[in-house]
């Protein structure tokens, strides 16, 4: 497996956002580290500090025989801010490969993904999709998995839900990340910007019923992770996003993840 050459150390407790922010940083921090922690190249780093490119040229995350991810280091950047900050939106494209012909049964999955695929949902046809989801956090975040999708507890029945948690580096005990996945794509011609408002704006006031329905578990913020077949689609998605009123999105952080597998979407082993 090919690995980063270093960590990325980006404070974003101490002078890293304006001042109205300050009690915002802290608030999922533990006290003793305020440094997250993600993957990059050495010449993006200098002085322990983030140097953001302008241009968007991508960058190997993570890099296995079975799977590969790359991001661009402005995309680093903001997964970094809208993650660890609260009420702080964002919305990243993470392109994924995956070598062509290649099995869901063959992939080489982590503990946590095995667990998410052994375990009962809610019924639907996305699992495929959320075990890649859990594999893609786990491998670029360090991500952990607390809760899968039956696991959560709610306060009232009958409400949206989201498909499982996880515990993120450097975040105060206690405080987990939601994540919600779904597929953004048409089974027959262009994918239109008035399918994908839709799209958006449904899962995003559902994650924050989600959020205030939940129970014995505190959501410090959410996950959107939206899987698509091609660059195009993720344009379109990225597009709508900036579109939508920050009341809705300010307390998600919107993962594109463009994929080449075609059994993300047909959900079929």
């Amino acid at each position: 497996m090919e690995t980063m050459d270093t960590l990325m150390m980006l404070r974003v407790g101490q002078g890293g956002g304006d001042s109205d922010d300050s009690d915002d940083y802290s608030d999922g921090f533990d006290s003793d580290d305020s440094m997250l922690t993600l993957a990059c190249s050495d010449e993006d780093t200098m002085g322990g500090e983030l140097m953001v490119e302008l241009g968007r040229k991508p960058r190997v995350f993570d890099d296995a025989a079975t799977i590969a991810f790359y991001v661009s280091p402005m995309a680093i950047a903001q997964l970094a801010t809208g993650l660890w900050t609260r009420s702080r939106p964002a919305c990243v494209i993470i392109n994924t490969s995956i070598p062509r012909g290649m099995s869901f049964d063959e992939m080489d999955w982590c503990p946590d993904s095995m667990r998410m695929l052994a375990t009962p949902n809610a019924g639907g046809s996305s699992l495929l999709s959320e075990v890649l989801s859990c594999e893609m956090l786990s491998r670029c975040l360090n991500a952990t998995l607390a809760k899968t999708e039956m696991e959560i507890r709610y306060l009232f029945a009958y409400q949206p839900i989201t498909d499982y948690t996880i515990t993120l580096p450097n975040l105060a005990p206690g405080l987990h990340v939601g994540v919600s996945v779904t597929r953004a794509f048409s089974f027959k011609g262009a994918y239109r910007r008035a399918d994908c408002r839709k799209l958006l704006w449904k899962k995003l006031k559902g994650i924050l019923a989600s959020t205030r329905n939940v129970v014995d578990e505190r959501l410090f913020k959410q996950i959107l992770h939206v899987w698509v077949p091609n660059g195009k689609v993720a344009r379109t998605v990225q597009a709508t996003y900036k579109s939508l009123p920050l009341e809705i999105t300010r307390n998600t952080v919107v993962i594109v993840s463009v994929v080449n597998a075609a059994w993300v979407f047909n959900n079929r082993r």
